[in-house]
């Protein structure tokens, strides 16, 4: 498995282990094309806005790496604050396990957004983690 993968698939177990009931894969999918026994769904994919893995030379001839990954969780019919409660589950679970199961140095979750849809009860949020190591 690539280490991005890696870094996706053990942000999806801490979540799915933190938050009651939440399914979660890798990649993305519309959200109208889940079913009601897909929610709450998180989705782990590559941020548009930041490369997936950044690699930075270090002194002594390491590498740096950093992988940039986006969480979207999905609900339906949830009030802001219980959709934010879910979100704060995630961010703590990432917190306790910062190397997110010895794969990484440290992880974060370095910006949370949402977004609510005016014309659906669908309500996503978005957990940036940026997760770094250094490899020999």
């Amino acid at each position: 498995m690539s280490a991005a993968g890696a870094v996706m698939d053990a942000l999806n177990a801490i979540a799915v282990a933190a938050v009651v009931g939440l399914v979660a894969e890798r990649g993305i999918r519309l959200p109208d094309d889940l079913t009601t026994d897909e929610l709450p769904h998180l989705f782990a994919t590559p941020s548009g806005a930041a490369p997936l893995e950044v690699v930075a030379l270090l002194p002594h001839q390491q590498e740096g790496v950093t992988y940039t990954v986006v969480l979207v969780l999905v609900t339906v019919s949830e009030t802001q604050e219980e959709t934010l409660a879910r979100v704060d589950l995630i961010r703590d679970a990432i917190r306790a396990d910062r190397s997110l199961g010895g794969i990484v140095q440290a992880a974060f979750v370095s910006e949370v957004e949402l977004v609510e849809h005016p014309d659906t009860p669908i309500k996503t949020a978005a957990l940036v983690v940026t997760a770094s190591q250094e490899v020999a």
